[in-house]
C-alpha cells in the first residue's frame, strides 16, 4: 500500500519511540525512510546512508528487527516494480516481507 507523504514522515518520526521499547531498533533510527507500509508491522524503506546507494530494505517490528535487503539500489527496485507492473505480476524481491 502506498502511504501518503505525511504518514511516511510520521512513521519515520515514530521509529525513535519504537526503539525506546525495542533497543534492537536503535541502529535503524534516522537511517531508513519508510516508502511503503503493509498496514501492520512491516515497512519497505530506503536507506538514507549515501554510501549504500539508496538501497531498499524491509523493516519489521516482528522477528529479528534488522533490515532485510530487498534491492541493492532504489533504481533497481523501481526497475523491478515497473517490469512487474507491466507483466501484471508480483515482485519477487518482496517474497517473505
Amino acid at each position: 500500500m502506498f502511504i501518503q507523504s505525511q504518514l511516511m514522515i510520521a512513521h519515520f518520526e515514530a521509529f525513535p519511540e519504537y526503539a525506546k521499547y525495542r533497543p534492537e531498533l536503535c541502529p535503524l533510527v534516522g537511517r531508513y525512510f519508510p516508502l511503503f507500509w503493509d498496514g501492520s508491522v512491516t515497512w519497505l524503506a530506503v536507506d538514507l546512508d549515501a554510501s549504500h546507494q539508496s538501497r531498499v530494505v524491509a523493516i519489521s517490528l516482528e522477528g529479528d528487527y534488522g533490515p532485510r535487503l530487498v534491492r541493492e539500489t532504489f533504481a533497481a527496485f523501481l526497475e523491478e516494480a515497473t517490469l512487474a507492473n507491466e507483466e501484471d505480476r508480483s515482485m519477487g524481491c518482496l517474497e517473505g516481507s
